[in-house]
């Protein structure tokens, strides 16, 4: 089952990201896709502020890895420079992923490394009703939660009980009418 929602601002984007940094427990995975400039880092800002840190989030892209202090600690990555999978190892993977929450965009990159109890959030620009995008303008932008295990359906479940997602209706033949 996917969720769904259209975020018409950076600042509602972040909301969504802090109401899930507040779900998150280390050991967590969120693995962001979507196109440059889709909203990554912008949900990782709020997911950052949601585990209690205060630091400024930029994108990861030169660095490969940024540690955000907060309770637990993030692990904002991006793997889109990476060559190989493996470079990921030699950034401390592993150890990453049992001492903190990670975030990782253009998670595709390295999807064999994945865990495959994972979050996966899609960020998409919705264009605007011209069907347009310009250059520099704040666009409306599509976030899809798709949980791929039960970790993470209970993150979701979270996000639903707190009333920053809709529970997605179910098909007809699914809801017994």
């Amino acid at each position: 089952m996917r969720w769904t929602i259209e975020c018409a601002s950076p600042e509602e984007t972040e909301a969504i990201g802090e109401a899930l940094g507040e779900l998150l427990c280390a050991g967590d995975l969120v693995d962001l896709r979507g196109n440059l400039g889709a909203g990554k880092t912008c949900l990782t800002r709020g997911i950052a502020r949601g585990l209690g840190s205060g630091e400024p989030v930029r994108s990861p892209t030169f660095t490969i890895c940024q540690v955000h202090r907060g309770e637990p600690n993030l692990f904002h990555l991006d793997a889109y420079r990476l060559e190989e999978p493996e470079e990921l190892l030699i950034q401390g993977w592993d150890e990453m992923r049992q001492r903190g929450v990670v975030v990782i965009e253009w998670g595709e990159r390295v999807e064999e490394l994945l865990p495959k109890d994972r979050l996966e959030v899609g960020l998409e620009h919705r264009p605007s009703a011209d069907g347009s995008l310009r250059a520099g303008e704040i666009s409306p932008r599509k976030l899809t939660f798709h949980p791929r295990g039960p970790l993470s359906e209970r993150i979701l479940s979270g996000l639903v009980d707190r009333g920053a997602l809709e529970a997605p209706s179910l098909p007809r033949e699914r809801r017994g009418d």
